[in-house]
């Protein structure tokens, strides 16, 4: 059966989830990726995958098995939270049991890297086009365009899917709305190999998370696997400060010792080691976001996925699952769409029904925007928690709480039994 001419701009984790729910339904796609390999850049830290979102996202493409094999370690979904004294309050994310903190196993951390590498061996190689950066996108007779930079064109495109990101280019074919500062930034740097990490840091981590937060500052470590452990020093800072921090990042140590200096002083000597013990380099980065509720009037032809549909702050942890979720979506209505609607002219043989396309694209959008707007507004109501003052405490009492609840829940399942 022929079917519609499907680009996907963009080879991160949502683009790559709708490339293969299209595989698997046999409908044929192309890939454009500016990166020249799966190679040529990180991938950022590491991503907590939800059992009820992201993960479910795998089990229906046919991933999970070799992603719970492969990518999962035993621990890795531990959280341990702190003040800027070094003092622990929480050593553990979710359920109660006898008063103790115990792992929960409903989020567990995994590599970014890993999880592409994985989305990206389940689909075709020959799909994705790597150094392939868009230039420029032109409606023509019902179709699409496309240029690149190299000078290559595709012409004739039924439906462009933009999964490229914050800064997508082709977010301005659907929104003026553009992506705000949100009034933090943050150093990044990492322990490359574990070996490199103080013993103390390597004991509080385990396999998951460290989150240290002070009053307008938080930090934040986050072990890679068995590989690395990420550090973010995040903090409220203006915009241009990125660009104005007046570090001399050619001498990586020396940059350090001055970021902790000016920036970092009120922190503990073991949590000041966490960026002046790293043998990383240390990146400047602002944080943006859209606005929560971003939204559009759908267009036959074009749409969002990730990132480029509803970028948040990291504080909820949910964009690697929502970008997940978009790619699913999509992908089941254009399967759906196929099934229903005749997309064959019966006398060029060539598919011909837009607007089975367009309801496909209608469909998908009409359910991520509510999906993703109340995982965007959790993310800021999160934000606001890590840069208030009591911080730790808050998300202590929460977290207890939300145990409790669930340990009430298991019981009463019979998930657990109940001893006198």
């Amino acid at each position: 059966m022929p079917d519609p001419s499907i680009a996907i701009i963009g080879a991160g984790i949502a683009g790559l989830t709708l490339a293969k729910a299209l595989d698997r339904g046999g409908v044929p796609f192309t890939i454009y990726e500016k990166d020249d390999s799966r190679y040529s850049r990180r991938q950022g830290g590491p991503v907590n995958l939800d059992y009820d979102s992201g993960e479910r996202v795998l089990r229906v493409l046919g991933l999970f098995e070799k992603y719970e094999k492969e990518l999962i370690t035993p621990g890795c979904e531990v959280t341990s939270r702190g003040t800027e004294t070094g003092e622990l309050y929480l050593h553990h994310s979710k359920l109660v049991s006898n008063g103790q903190l115990v792992p929960s196993v409903d989020s567990p951390l995994t590599s970014r890297t890993a999880l592409r590498n994985l989305l990206l061996d389940s689909i075709p190689p020959e799909s994705v086009k790597w150094a392939s950066k868009l230039d420029n996108i032109i409606p023509s007779k019902n179709k699409y365009d496309l240029t690149f930079t190299d000078g290559s064109v595709k012409n004739g495109i039924d439906l462009v899917v933009g999964a490229d990101g914050a800064w997508s280019k082709l977010r301005s074919m659907l929104t003026d709305i553009k992506p705000f500062y949100t009034g933090l930034s943050y150093m990044e740097t990492a322990f490359s190999e574990l070996s490199s990490a103080p013993i103390d840091i390597l004991k509080c981590v385990e396999k998951g998370s460290y989150f240290y937060t002070g009053f307008n500052a938080c930090l934040a470590l986050q072990r890679d696997g068995n590989q690395s452990i990420w550090v973010y020093a995040i903090l409220e800072k203006t915009e241009n400060w990125v660009k104005e921090h007046g570090f001399d990042l050619s001498d990586m140590q020396i940059a350090k010792e001055r970021f902790v200096e000016e920036d970092w002083s009120m922190w503990c000597e073991k949590l000041k080691a966490c960026i002046t013990k790293s043998d990383g380099d240390l990146i400047p980065r602002a944080c943006y976001m859209l606005p929560v509720g971003t939204r559009w009037e759908s267009r036959p032809g074009i749409t969002l996925l990730g990132d480029a549909a509803h970028l948040m702050t990291p504080f909820a942890g949910a964009g690697a699952n929502t970008a997940l979720e978009d790619g699913l979506e999509l992908g089941e209505y254009i399967l759906a769409a196929r099934r229903r609607f005749h997309w064959l002219d019966q006398k060029t043989q060539k598919f011909s029904d837009q607007n089975g396309l367009a309801v496909a694209v209608l469909r998908y959008e009409t359910s991520m925007f509510p999906r993703t707007k109340a995982e965007a507004a959790r993310t800021v109501s999160n934000k606001d928690r890590y840069f208030s003052r009591n911080a730790v405490e808050k998300f202590t009492d929460l977290t207890r709480t939300l145990a409790k609840l669930e340990l009430a829940g298991m019981k009463l399942s019979g998930e657990i039994s109940v001893s006198n």
